[in-house]
């Protein structure tokens, strides 16, 4: 059966569901019009002929059901396509001229039905499948089917089929199947949190999917491994930064006109700057060959200019004049434009004529860099006016006065006076330094907690504030990043190179013995050379001074050094040998050690603290241990008697013990105050830093000792207890100081260089004198101490978000056209 072109695949099945009623009724429709429309109503059509026509109409309708589930079966719709041979078989006349297109028809049904019911197992509708098995199997249509046999018995079979199974767990599956694929692929692109979400989502469908917990252990894996590298990365930098730290700051060279050089300028500043010393060159360059007013208005003055001006200019362009109108007493603006001069000037350039004008009319006049501004200098009346505004709360900066501070920045630190000193400037001193003058009567007062800045001033001062208002308005907030380093390097190199000789007696003959030092006469008993002790009995360097006894340390450290209760073992120790020969069956016996030492020690110190503060407000960094040392000692207590049974060297005895402690902050403290002019190129900065260090203890005590026992007076005393009385020793470095820092720039703030250089030259009288071999009796030692330390400064400037200030002066010069 054809249909038109215009019923395409898409619209078959509603036009066929359109058409259906039309096909069934169509036979009734035309055995009506056959007797309405015959000659003879009472003549009626042949009904057998009616029969005929309208089972040829039925076979049609199901010709067409069949094509459309042949459509279907295409396009794999076997729900769809089994309802239409269905149908097909249902409209199907029972004759004997249709029974093999009824046979085909129901053959078509049976495999669209039993791949039906097949797609409904996989989707776990087992009733649904049975059902449709069961039609087909049926008596009227294909009992004998294999394959629905086959697939009904499968289904009748509890271990072939899962039937715990359901659509919702089918559904489920399916979504569970789609989460992990979306899993995976976002776990390949890296994105670790969303492939995590949806393995989450996985679990929450399946809590027990193995797969997915999986997923999140590679997920944490990849994520801890990340954080690894991560870590190892910000190590590095730190690290780095540490090492870069030592390099020493380039501090930058000022130019002859005060700005640093090499320092660039923002296109607006480097326009602004080019603008105003063209406008000077001009005014100096033009000549006016007469100038002639009589009792004429600075208004009328100012308009021949700058119409004189574009005639003298070769571009036509000229010069443009402003003039600032002043306000008086009561607060009215005074009309600057109409005071009267009177000039007769000849080949004179523009510029003597603003001059003459502004002196002439009582004017100031001040070069911009598209024109001249003249503008009221003094105003007629010195009455005092008061005004309010409202002002930024940090209006009113601080800056370092040699006022005394009112309290200490570091508290009960017990450091002296060392506090920084900064002073909070009041209202009025602020407004002085800003270039407002007080006079008599004239007073100033800031309310912080309504950020009001009430002053009572002339009209012409009230002007000058009123240009500071606007300018802090119009002032985004600063902030300054400060970071002091402070450097230190020591160096110690100790060289040595000495002998010891141990002489052993000999026999001259006659009575007469020769022997080293004053030892007996006897065997020599030798030493080992490696150690660092006496050399024998017999001595004949003893006078020589090694190690210990040679180079000794600063009187505060060796107090350190024996007072400490980590004190490193015996003082007095001499060099260890390098070298030694022995003569044991010669006539004297002799040993000679060679004692040699090269040591070189150093100690760097970098301590860079570092802080992020408003312009005007005072920042404190501290990074300090707490260390308690006592300060009191309770005396040592001693029994009065020991009874007789008693040993005397074990008798009871309390050593002296600490009652009272303090605590001393050990670390770094910094504070500073900085101070951000308004182009934010400059810092006026205050810096106090403080750096302390715990060295050691200093002994103080006494050892407690038994007296000698038994009566012998050369008897050793005991000693019962070292009765240790401790008090610590702080190294503190400090500085103080206020300067003025260019933002971006480093400046060295104090220093101190160091060098110490101890000799030692010994020698045995008479043999140390003899060349050559008099160099085996002598000693040559010298320790050389050299200590350098530099603190640094740099300032930058940030804007809110913290980005340096400079950077938009840089980004401006890339951005901007020809440059």
């Amino acid at each position: 059966m054809r249909f038109p072109a215009w019923i395409s695949d898409s619209n078959w099945t509603s036009v066929r569901r359109a058409v259906r009623p039309v096909m069934r009724v169509a036979p009734a429709v035309a055995c009506a019009a056959l007797v309405a429309g015959s000659p003879h109503a009472a003549i009626a059509q042949d009904a057998a002929s009616v029969e005929v026509d309208q089972r040829a109409l039925r076979t049609a309708e199901a010709r067409a059901f069949a094509e459309e589930g042949d459509y279907l079966m295409k396009q794999g719709d076997y729900a769809e396509a089994s309802t239409r041979y269905r149908e097909a078989v249902e409209f199907l006349p029972t004759a004997p001229i249709t029974a093999d297109l009824r046979k085909a028809m129901v053959s078509r049904y049976a495999r669209a039905a039993t791949l039906h019911a097949k797609q409904l197992t996989k989707e776990a509708r087992y009733a649904e499948a049975k059902a449709l098995l069961e039609s087909v199997l049926s008596d009227g249509m294909a009992p004998n089917y294999g394959p629905a046999k086959s697939l009904q018995e499968k289904l009748s079979d509890g271990d072939a089929v899962n039937l715990a199974d359901s659509p919702e767990r089918q559904d489920k599956a399916a979504s569970v199947l789609t989460l992990l694929k979306e899993a995976e692929f976002l776990e390949l692109a890296d994105d670790y949190d969303a492939a995590k979400g949806r393995y989450e989502d996985v679990l929450r469908l399946d809590k027990y999917n193995k797969a997915a917990q999986a997923g999140i252990e590679r997920v944490e894996r990849e994520k801890m491994n990340y954080a690894a590298v991560a870590r190892t990365r910000t190590r590095a930098e730190l690290v780095s930064e540490v090492d870069a730290g030592w390099e020493t700051p380039k501090v930058e060279i000022l130019a002859r006109d005060g700005e640093i050089s090499g320092r660039s300028f923002t296109p607006e500043e480097a326009a602004g700057r080019d603008a105003i010393l063209k406008a000077r060159r001009n005014l100096g360059k033009m000549v006016v060959d007469r100038v002639s007013f009589d009792e004429a208005t600075v208004s009328d003055v100012l308009r021949f200019l700058t119409s004189k001006t574009r005639s003298l200019d070769p571009k036509g362009e000229g010069i443009n004049f402003v003039l600032k109108d002043a306000m008086d007493a009561e607060g009215n603006m005074s009309n600057a434009g109409e005071k009267m001069i009177s000039l007769d000037l000849r080949n004179v350039p523009v510029m003597e004529v603003v001059r003459y004008t502004a002196r002439l009319a009582g004017l100031n006049y001040r070069i911009e860099p598209y024109a001249v501004v003249l503008s009221a200098s003094d105003l007629d009346s010195d009455l005092l006016v008061v005004r309010s505004y409202r002002v930024r709360p940090d209006f009113i900066s601080s800056a370092p006065t040699n006022a005394p501070a009112d309290d200490d920045p570091f508290g009960n630190t017990n450091m002296g006076n060392t506090s920084v000193v900064v002073k909070r400037l009041s209202a009025k001193e602020f407004l002085e330094r800003s270039g407002i003058p007080f006079d008599e009567g004239s007073t100033a007062r800031f309310d912080a907690a309504t950020s009001t800045l009430t002053m009572r001033n002339t009209a012409a001062a009230h002007q000058r504030l009123e240009t500071l208002v606007e300018m802090s308005r119009t002032d985004v907030g600063r902030l300054v990043e400060i970071r002091v380093k402070m450097v230190e390097v020591n160096q110690t190199n100790l060289t040595e190179l000495g002998f010891d000789w141990l002489l052993g007696g000999s026999d001259l003959g006659n009575g007469v013995v020769v022997t080293g030092g004053t030892g007996d006469i006897g065997e020599v008993p030798l030493t080992d050379p490696t150690t660092g002790g006496q050399l024998g009995e017999n001595p004949v360097t003893a006078s020589l001074r090694s190690g210990d006894t040679a180079i000794t340390e600063a009187s505060i450290s060796s107090l350190v050094a024996t007072g400490s209760p980590a004190s490193l073992g015996a003082q007095g120790d001499r060099a260890p040998g390098v070298f030694g020969v022995s003569g044991v069956l010669t006539q004297p016996q002799f040993q000679m050690v060679m004692r040699g030492l090269n040591q070189k020690k150093g100690v760097d110190m970098l301590n860079a603290p570092h802080v992020v503060t408003r312009s005007g407000q005072v920042a404190r960094v501290e990074v300090m241990r707490e260390f308690i040392y006592p300060t009191e000692y309770d005396p040592p207590e001693l029994p009065n008697a020991v009874r007789g049974d008693r040993d005397l060297g074990s008798f009871p005895v309390t050593p002296a013990t600490p009652t009272a402690f303090d605590m001393k902050p050990l670390g770094t403290i910094m504070e500073v105050d900085p101070v951000v002019n308004k182009e934010g190129t400059l810092v006026e900065l205050n810096v106090d830093l403080v750096m302390r260090e715990f060295i050691g203890f200093v002994n103080y005590g006494s050892p407690i000792t038994t007296p000698p026992i038994g009566g012998d007076l050369f008897a050793a005393p005991q000693v019962i207890t070292e009765n240790r009385i401790l008090q610590p020793v702080f190294e503190t470095r400090t500085e103080k100081t206020s300067v003025s820092v260019y933002d971006g720039q480093s400046l060295v703030i104090g220093g101190l260089l160091n060098s110490q250089v101890e000799t030692v030259n010994d020698s045995v009288p008479f043999f140390g004198d003899i060349p050559v071999f008099g160099r085996f009796f002598k000693t040559r030692a010298e320790k050389t101490t050299k200590q350098a330390l530099l603190i640094f400064v740099e300032v930058n400037v940030l804007d809110p978000s913290g980005r340096p200030l400079r950077d938009y002066a840089a980004d401006s010069a890339v951005g901007a056209p020809g440059v």
